[in-house]
């Protein structure tokens, strides 16, 4: 409660369940204080305990509750005077770069675990009470007295799934996948990511916001590395400005990856700049716009592709075409982001066609390259000849009848076709948890199992109590780092009494053949989250 009331100054907005003024304290400090009618006595209780609960959270992503006070009918909450630009009033018509888009949803999902983490809960998730202030911060407000009662766990889950939605409308994803639609370009960048997204949006997660964050880090790739969510930052800084300082809403606007790669096309030419008059004096600009010789300022800072401006920078100007007017200029190609590029790359420059390839060259080096190579063996196979010692003439010669044999196929430094010399990473078939699942543990129980083997595996999938008996179901896959290849293994299933929380299973699996290193990846079912890989074998290809 605060010590003393702040002096009322003016009323800024109005309506049927109270006002906002602009107050300020004792101390001098302007700030905000928000009035909602209650009209009960136990209304005004149950809000007086709840402002207790939320002025003991301190969160950077939760609007602060600086004080409170209740007279007969009303209940009054002191809150900053900054309280940033809303989600759907940053310029731009909707069109956030990933960063952006990556810094508000782990702004916002973390300021909703800071409520559920104390028992609370928001009571009125919109866009509009996702805010952001000048300096990028993303913080979620207008949840001091949008509800008076403690919440259920539905109310909980369905406040998650509202969070998933705001998720997807940050990335420009559709919450439900419709297979008329065609691809986004977001889908071919980064599946995994939207898979999360829609997962969160549909409930899988139920309550625990906790494991929406860990999925949505874990899917989301470099996005959600300190650099990526500090440059996301930057960029809504410089938005809240643009804003502020009169740039009408669409003149920042970013190709991000919500668009469908089909309908890509060239980015339009700006529009060249009118002559000025020559009597300029006489025409005075418009009073909320800047003056025509002053540049719009945020738009170099925020534009997303100025970390990879060398990639797709333009090659150095090579003499004009013959055919071209003597002063013509041909502008440098529109460089595109790495989302951009990830799903659609472009030629490099060294390598843009010039004159079309020169097939008779390319003929001739091949004829050169067969010849020299048949020549090679034809050659070799003279000079080491074909021992006689381990059979008659035109009998093949054992591998290990003496030192001039020819080498195992397996000591051989060609590579095999259709195999990579390089292992791959393992990917990321699933989030660590989904839904009632926490946790998915895969042990193999064979200590010399190998690919090509037959192996017992054991399965642990640690779950939240389901309340009724449920089956619990796992199934395999496996991954070849050296051909790429995944395999999908059948699996088990337990039926588990509802006060359950952990299963474990045992599992024999035909695993198969693989020339180095194969990942083995246990998947649970029905709420599908996926465990750390298990690799077996030798880790070169």
């Amino acid at each position: 409660m605060a010590d003393q009331a702040p002096e009322l100054l003016e009323q800024l907005a109005g309506g049927l369940t109270g006002a906002t003024w602009r107050a300020r304290q004792p101390d001098g400090l302007d700030v905000l204080v928000f009035q909602t009618i209650l009209r009960e006595e136990s209304s005004r209780q149950s809000a007086l305990d709840r402002l207790r609960r939320l002025g003991r959270i301190s969160n950077p992503h939760l609007a602060p509750v600086r004080g409170w006070w209740s007279d007969a009918d009303s209940v009054w909450v002191v809150g900053d005077l900054e309280q940033g630009v809303a989600l759907p009033d940053l310029p731009g018509g909707g069109f956030l770069s990933p960063q952006q888009a990556a810094a508000i949803s782990f702004g916002m999902l973390e300021g909703i675990e800071a409520l559920h983490s104390d028992g609370l809960n928001h009571g009125a998730l919109t866009p509009e009470n996702v805010r952001v202030l000048p300096d990028g911060n993303v913080m979620v407000a207008g949840h001091a007295l949008a509800t008076l009662r403690f919440p259920s766990q539905v109310e909980l889950a369905s406040e998650l799934r509202q969070a998933g939605r705001l998720v997807c409308q940050a990335f420009g994803i559709s919450p439900e996948r419709d297979p008329r639609a065609a691809p986004r370009a977001i889908e071919h960048a980064a599946p995994a990511l939207v898979v999360t997204a829609r997962a969160i949006a549909a409930g899988n997660m139920g309550s625990d916001v906790r494991a929406a964050i860990s999925g949505l880090r874990e899917t989301s790739g470099p996005l959600a590395g300190p650099e990526r969510l500090s440059l996301g930052a930057g960029e809504l800084s410089s938005l809240v400005a643009a804003k502020r300082g009169g740039a009408p809403a669409g003149e920042i606007r970013y190709r991000g990856l919500s668009g469908p790669i089909a309908a890509a096309g060239p980015a339009p030419q700006p529009a060249a700049p009118p002559a000025r008059p020559a009597a300029a004096a006489a025409v005075p600009p418009a009073p909320a716009a800047p003056p025509p010789s002053t540049p719009a300022a945020p738009v170099a800072p925020v534009a997303p592709v100025a970390p990879v401006a060398p990639v797709a920078a333009a090659p150095a100007p090579g003499p004009p075409s013959p055919s071209a007017p003597t002063g013509t200029t041909v502008p440098p190609a529109p460089r595109r982001s790495w989302e951009e590029r990830m799903a659609k790359p472009a030629p490099e420059p060294e390598d843009r066609p010039t004159g079309g390839p020169n097939w008779l060259l390319i003929g001739v080096a091949l004829v050169v390259v067969s010849v020299l190579g048949l020549g090679g063996y034809s050659i070799r196979g003279l000079l080491l000849g074909s021992p006689t010692s381990g059979g008659g003439p035109g009998q093949p010669t054992s591998a290990t009848t003496g030192p001039t044999s020819t080498p195992s196929p397996a000591k051989s430094s060609t590579p095999t076709p259709g195999k990579s010399p390089v292992p791959g990473a393992v990917p990321t078939f699933a989030p660590a948890a989904a839904g009632a699942v926490k946790k998915v543990t895969l042990i193999s129980s064979d200590g010399g199992c190998t690919p090509g083997s037959r192996c017992s595996f054991e399965v642990d999938i640690s779950f939240s109590p389901a309340g009724s008996r449920h089956a619990v179901t796992w199934t395999f896959k496996t991954f070849d780092p050296c051909t790429y290849q995944t395999t999908d293994l059948p699996g088990g299933s337990i039926d588990a009494d509802g006060s359950w929380n952990l299963t474990q299973g045992h599992t024999q699996v035909s695993l198969p053949g693989a020339k180095g290193q194969l990942a083995v990846v246990a998947l649970s079912g029905p709420d599908v989250a996926a465990s750390a890989p298990v690799l077996l074998g030798s880790p070169a290809c």
